[in-house]
C-alpha cells in the first residue's frame, strides 16, 4: 500500500471513532447522543474512504452505512429502488471497477480450480429470516486490481415465501480487502483443511 494513502487512511478512521468518542462522552445516560441530522456524520467519513478504496456507492444509495478494519478491508451497505434483475446497478459496478483497472476473478480467490461468482448468473433460493420463510434472488461478483487488493460484491432481492410482491427494492453490499488480508484469509482456510484432512487420516 503507498505510504501516503495508507496515512490517509488511519487518519480518516481515526477522525471517525474520534467524532464518535466525543459524542458519546458528551451525552448523558439515558439521553440521545446524536441529533438526528448528526447521524451520517462518521459514516460519511468513512462512505468516502471507501470511495478512495475503489469502492462503488451510488449516488442514489439509501440506509446507507460503513464499517472498516483499519488498513485490511473496508465494507459498504446499502439499498437501491431498482426492479429485479437490477441491470443499472450492476452495469455501473462493472464500469465503475473496470475503468479503475478492476480485473474481474475467473477463480474463486479462496478455493482455486472452482469458478468465481462474477461467471454465474443470479441465484435463487429459500431461507428463514425471523422465523419467516422468505425467499431470495442473490448476485455475487469479484475483482482484483494490480497490487492483489480485492473488491466483492452482493446483490440481493427478497420476498415472503411464494409471495407475488414486486421486487423492487436491492440490497447490496460491497466488501474492499488488502492483499494482505487476502493472503492471510487464504493461507488461514488452507492450514484449516489441511489440520482436517490430517485429523480425519487419524
Amino acid at each position: 500500500m503507498d505510504i501516503g494513502r495508507e496515512a490517509r487512511f488511519h487518519f480518516a478512521v481515526r477522525i471517525a471513532c474520534v467524532t464518535l468518542w466525543l459524542a458519546i462522552l458528551n451525552c448523558g445516560y439515558g439521553q440521545s447522543c446524536f441529533a438526528a441530522n448528526e447521524l451520517p456524520t462518521a459514516n460519511e467519513n468513512l462512505a468516502l474512504l471507501a470511495k478512495e478504496k475503489g469502492l462503488f456507492v451510488s449516488s442514489d444509495a439509501e440506509r446507507l452505512t460503513c464499517q472498516a478494519q483499519s488498513g485490511e478491508s473496508i465494507e459498504v451497505s446499502f439499498v437501491l429502488h431498482e426492479a429485479f434483475p437490477g441491470q443499472q446497478v450492476i452495469s455501473e459496478i462493472r464500469t465503475h471497477l473496470s475503468n479503475a483497472g478492476w480485473k474481474p476473478l475467473k477463480e474463486d480467490w479462496l478455493n482455486p480450480g472452482t469458478s468465481s461468482p462474477h461467471t454465474r448468473e443470479w441465484s435463487q433460493f429459500v431461507e428463514e429470516s425471523g422465523g419467516t420463510l422468505c425467499d431470495y434472488w442473490m448476485w455475487k461478483s469479484a475483482w482484483q486490481d494490480a497490487k492483489g487488493d480485492l473488491i466483492q460484491y452482493s446483490l440481493r432481492y427478497s420476498r415472503p415465501f411464494r409471495s407475488k410482491v414486486r421486487l423492487s427494492d436491492v440490497s447490496i453490499n460491497g466488501n474492499w480487502m488488502s492483499a494482505a488480508k487476502v493472503r492471510a484469509d487464504r493461507d488461514s482456510l488452507r492450514r484449516a483443511r489441511d489440520n482436517a484432512a490430517k485429523s480425519g487420516r487419524r
